[in-house]
């Protein structure tokens, strides 16, 4: 195999030994078995191989041949010197569920990139074209729909009226917290922030500063479960759930805990789904009903509230 830059904890679908996106090959390395086995999973699975539960940590799992001409990374990094393959990198680690990365940053030379594998973003995951391609032997198939998929967000956010639009994709440094392993408390704030930070930069160019701040949270949450068709329209008993969705939302953030109630975790979980519905879309991405979020939500809009 020839030499590349060393990819660390990308996860190949099974039966694939090659993603290619933009102009970037990223190709596994020979003892991939052994790598993909020492990552951290908190559920045994059996395609290729088989992987058990492990704590595990990170690894060398892949090599990237770049293109002979880089370009700048569009999006809005810290580092000046950032390419184009640092744009990939974030976009795999969103949609791989785990921190992919190639040179990691350090501290005193303990690399501080998570190992664990991500609790939430899986309604991005799925969002992905579920395009297989059959492969040697039979009956095997590659998933082939990541690579797809891949392509065509690093396309989409390349558009310079996509990321003028959406604020220059800064809410996906955003997303790459919220994804973590992390409390349901914790992750139901920071999609809570998504959600802002998109409203301002959607209606930044007729809104002021101060109007976006004073408008109720609810109008928002509304605004964006009916821009982004998750909902065609909110009817009162449904904002009522919203407003106590608020009150959720200022309990946690004044008093560092969820209301008593027996629908508050539930909840979070709920509205974490919901907001990465609105980011599939804004994506490009088709979200599924995997995890049945919209037969949820219905439920949710009529249930009989228990307060704040």
């Amino acid at each position: 195999m020839a030499k590349g830059d060393t990819i660390w904890n990308l996860e190949f679908p099974s039966w694939c030994d090659v993603l290619t996106i933009g102009g970037y090959r990223f190709e596994r390395i020979d003892g991939y078995e052994e790598a993909l086995k020492s990552l951290h999973r908190t559920v045994a699975v059996s395609y290729e191989f088989q992987l058990d539960v492990g704590t595990g940590g990170h690894a060398q799992t892949a090599v990237v041949h770049r293109p002979a001409k880089e370009c700048g990374a569009v999006l809005d990094w810290q580092e000046k010197d950032a390419t184009e393959l640092d744009d990939i990198l974030l976009l795999l680690t969103l949609l791989t569920s785990r921190d992919v990365f190639c040179s990691p940053r350090e501290i005193n030379g303990a690399v501080t990139c998570d190992p664990r594998i991500h609790q939430y973003g899986h309604v991005l995951r799925t969002a992905l074209p579920r395009t297989m391609k059959s492969v040697d032997p039979a009956p095997n198939r590659c998933w082939i729909g990541l690579e797809e998929g891949l392509n065509a967000v690093h396309d989409l956010v390349r558009d310079p009226e996509w990321r003028a639009k959406h604020g220059g994709g800064y809410f996906l440094f955003l997303l790459r917290q919220a994804v973590l392993a992390r409390t349901i408390e914790s992750a139901f704030i920071q999609y809570w922030t998504i959600l802002e930070h998109l409203f301002a930069v959607l209606h930044g160019p007729w809104m002021s500063d101060r109007q976006i701040q004073q408008l109720e949270a609810c109008d928002k949450m509304c605004f964006f479960l009916v821009e982004y068709a998750l909902a065609s329209e909110i009817e009162e008993k449904g904002r009522q759930r919203i407003r106590e969705l608020v009150r959720t939302r200022n309990r946690l953030v004044h008093n560092g805990r969820f209301p008593e109630k027996s629908t508050a975790n539930a909840d979070a979980v709920l509205f974490t789904e919901l907001a990465e519905f609105v980011v599939a879309k804004i994506l490009g991405l088709a979200p599924t009903e995997l995890f049945n979020t919209m037969e949820r939500f219905e439920k949710f809009l009529t249930r009989a509230g228990e307060g704040g």
